[in-house]
């Protein structure tokens, strides 16, 4: 898509071969899981939301499932694709706790997710969720759930005020927070670093090539009803690289955001942006 950006997050496809597959496969289960649990294999339920962004998740889950959390070290005992709008988990809960279930890994994106981190801590499930749960991200989650999520790790874009930039990342929490009188979830730093990055080309657009006049705000309508200005700017979006306030910003050859994921310091891209796994905060 031309005139299209990804700002944040990171494509379903990165997200999850490039940072939750080898963190869950290369150190939660052999380095934390069993070294804990002295047992092998870890068994492994699955739950995920049944919407098209995981449709790939799901496919990749059902024919090579085993490969994402490590044959030898793993075994899925139990996959839930349940619906957006389930709000009673006991089957799907009851069923992994039967089967001995130890980790759970988990992919949500709305209101089902705090559903089931409730039941999850009320029918007492010995399996740690581990994965994707956006309202977890959220400060409120703490009460909205009377504590019972302690123990979720999830992936978070900015982790639970991480100083990943210092002196930058924190400050920008602290003032979103003064000013909104709530902590920021992953797209409140996406629509930031939207509008602060296109500014910024704009700006340097304009002093490069003073004749397209930039300055003046009569052009404005003008070059937004003709879309040059978007063919203008495209260059200088596709070129940029520039510090934001949760990691170095820089964009793929097809407009994705860029990141080294889990392998972001042996790649040397450290510094760029990236999603982190956190626990829950209050």
């Amino acid at each position: 898509y031309k005139y299209m950006f990804r700002v944040t997050p990171t494509n379903t496809d990165v997200l999850f071969g490039n940072f939750v597959v080898p963190y869950l496969r290369d150190y939660l289960i052999p380095n934390v899981l069993i070294p804990v649990l002295d047992v092998t294999p870890i068994k492994v339920g699955v739950v995920i939301e049944n919407l098209a962004w995981t449709t790939a998740l799901r496919a990749k889950m059902d024919t090579v499932g085993p490969m994402f959390f490590g044959p030898i070290q793993s075994e899925i005992v139990g996959k839930y694709y349940v619906s957006p709008l389930t709000k009673d988990f006991t089957p799907e809960l009851a069923d992994a706790k039967a089967a001995g279930a130890q980790l759970l890994f988990e992919v949500f994106s709305g209101e089902e997710g705090l559903a089931f981190i409730k039941q999850w801590r009320d029918m007492d499930v010995p399996a740690i969720p581990v994965g994707i749960n956006v309202l977890s991200q959220e400060s409120e989650m703490w009460t909205q759930t009377g504590g019972k999520c302690e123990y979720e790790a999830f992936l978070a874009t900015m982790g639970t005020k991480t100083p990943i930039v210092p002196g930058v990342t924190v400050k920008f929490w602290d003032d979103y927070t003064r000013r909104w009188g709530h902590a920021p979830i992953y797209t409140s730093f996406g629509a930031y670093e939207s509008v602060t990055g296109t500014k910024e080309n704009i700006e340097k657009a304009a002093l490069e090539h003073p004749e397209w006049n930039l300055d003046d705000p009569a052009t404005w309508e003008d070059l937004y009803e003709s879309r040059e200005l978007y063919d203008k700017l495209i260059p200088y979006m596709e070129a940029m690289d520039r510090q934001g306030v949760t990691g170095k910003g820089r964009f793929t050859s097809t407009h994705d955001i860029f990141t080294g994921g889990w392998f972001a310091k042996d790649r040397g891209v450290e510094d760029y942006v990236k999603p982190l796994v956190v626990p829950v905060s209050y």
